[in-house]
């Protein structure tokens, strides 16, 4: 019998196995083989970039992993390396901007260890302690390659009149905010300004900073000034635009947030049919897609109806999580899975700029509920379950959203933040389906929590649980547009510095009739928002 040829994965496959054991020269050799038949195969790039990294070539590797971030851009692992690579040749400023890279697509101890160091190198010491405490949470066994004693030796204290580098204030600007030293970050790029005024990189990262620590005028100066010294680069107007709709500008801030299509890590589906200008449909075919997270996605399905009653016929790109839960409406004329290419259409648009095309202001903001249902049968499944507590006020909590989310931090919390609802008489259902070790706690033993979610397998049976709560608790996340979209009252957890949708300085909110907002006083701290849902939970409960 003859011997098959090995595929191009099974070679890949048999040099990972050398690499891992330590046969670097044979592990060297396939990957050679494969690019030479192969000269953009992104992972032999990596791998082999990798690999003569730890043979000491760390020019040879650096220029592989280039090459490989530059076919495959979303690769934690080649940046995490290529970040080092740089680190070790003496590039500390370059290195962290590279591990920032890294990290924003996964977050890891041995990324937050690698920053740690490369902070070390930028005599950014304090803020290499907080990277390494980050680190802790990702993995709670890990241990610094130095162990003690190399902490001890880092414990001395930030100056930023010793950084004389404009670059360099920026990258360090970029990790003190992913670290959430908001002051150290103003203080790096205020001070990367002072080194390089016609830099426009640090206008842009003040444009943000300001905003999280409540200076909502700065922020806007610093966007405007952004744009004004580069005004090809659409970070500043996105920035611009997200504070416009979070001051309830909704007429300047829908055509800037336009921008985010033109920003990295934003993924956009390409079509060649045009975007819908808001004329009269009269029959055409339209598709609808979605772009960012799934509470996006539930938010912005209200202005269905309103494409529809313009004469479209509608093709709908929705996640597949959402799909069984919409799948009755009447308003779809087909639903196109993502990835697939949809049938023909005459135009498109993306539900998130759904409300730019219809010009639409606070005022008139589609808000009645519900627009979403849960199907009967899952309605009435979760009723039977909930029979033994049919006679309790029951609530359901959500402490935190998708890891990876840029605001992640502020807006997520831990379950021991709500212990003080413990005391509050009402029976608590989990809603929580992402579990994270920054976002899990060990249960509170004098909270009823029941959790089900390992029976939640898609937002449809997230409804029909949702259906039969008396109230819905949650942080920013895709369960709180959920239980509004229902019409289901719900009360929001919002960080100081919320996202744009929910405005500023009020408890209600015109996305969501039955939202009542509780805000932090305080970057931070949850203590005040969840003392008064406590007493308010309370009185609910007494009241039934």
């Amino acid at each position: 019998m003859e011997s098959q040829p090995v595929t191009l994965a099974q070679a890949l496959a048999i040099a990972v196995q050398h690499h891992q054991s330590g046969r670097l020269a044979e592990a060297e050799g396939i990957y050679r083989r494969i690019l030479a038949g192969n000269p953009n195969h992104a992972d032999a790039l990596q791998l082999l970039g990798t690999l003569l990294g730890q043979k000491g070539d760390l020019r040879g590797g650096e220029d592989l992993l280039r090459k490989s971030v530059a076919i495959r851009p979303d690769s934690a692992w080649a940046y995490l390396n290529l970040g080092e690579f740089c680190r070790r040749q003496g590039r500390p400023a370059e290195a962290l901007a590279t591990i920032m890279e890294s990290i924003r697509y996964r977050p890891t101890a041995t990324a937050y260890e690698n920053m740690a160091m490369a902070l070390r190198d930028l005599r950014c010491d304090e803020a290499a302690m907080d990277a390494l405490r980050t680190a802790r949470k990702f993995d709670p066994n890990f241990s610094p390659a130095g162990g003690a004693q190399a902490i001890d030796q880092w414990r001395k204290q930030l100056q930023m009149t010793e950084l004389n580098d404009a670059r360099e204030c920026v990258a360090l600007c970029a990790a003190f905010t992913n670290l959430h030293r908001y002051n150290d970050a103003i203080a790096a790029a205020e001070r990367a300004i002072a080194l390089q005024p016609a830099m426009s990189d640090p206008y842009i990262n003040l444009g943000w900073l300001y905003s999280l620590v409540g200076r909502l005028d700065d922020a806007a100066a610093a966007c405007e000034r952004a744009i004004a010294l580069n005004r090809q680069d659409p970070a500043a107007h996105l920035n611009l635009g997200v504070l416009r709709l979070l001051q309830g500008d909704f007429s300047r801030g829908w055509p800037l947030y336009e921008f985010r299509k033109k920003c990295p890590g934003f993924n956009f589906a390409k079509y060649a049919q045009p975007t819908w200008d808001g004329r009269p449909l009269d029959g055409k075919r339209i598709l609808l897609w979605f772009e960012q997270g799934l509470g996006d996605t539930i938010q912005f399905l209200r202005f269905v109806p309103e494409v529809a009653a313009r004469g479209g016929k509608i093709l709908l790109s929705v996640q597949p999580e959402l799909r069984r839960l919409i799948s009755e409406r009447d308003d779809i004329e087909q639903f196109v899975d993502p990835g697939v290419a949809p049938p023909a259409f005459d135009v498109q648009c993306s539900l998130l700029s759904l409300p730019l095309v219809l010009a639409t202001t606070p005022d008139t903001i589609p808000a009645k509920t519900p627009y979403i249902s849960p199907p009967e049968d899952l309605a009435g499944k979760w009723a039977e379950r909930m029979k033994p507590v049919r006679d309790q006020f029951r609530v359901g909590l959500s402490w935190a959203g998708r890891p990876g989310h840029i605001n992640d931090a502020n807006r997520s919390m831990q379950l021991k933040d709500l212990a003080p609802l413990a005391s509050a008489g009402a029976t608590f259902i989990s809603l929580q389906k992402w579990k994270t070790g920054l976002t899990m706690s060990e249960l509170d033993p004098s909270m009823k929590l029941i959790d089900w979610t390992a029976e939640l397998t898609d937002l449809a049976d997230t409804a029909g649980l949702i259906a039969n709560l008396d109230l819905v608790i949650s942080v920013d996340s895709a369960v709180a547009h959920l239980a509004g979209a229902m019409g289901v009252p719900v009360w929001l957890l919002l960080p100081k510095a919320p996202d744009w949708r929910w405005l500023l300085d009020r408890e209600d909110s015109p996305w969501y009739p039955t939202m009542r907002l509780f805000r932090q006083e305080t970057l931070g701290d949850w203590t005040k928002p969840v003392n008064r849902m406590a007493g308010a939970i309370a009185a609910l409960a007494a009241a039934r």
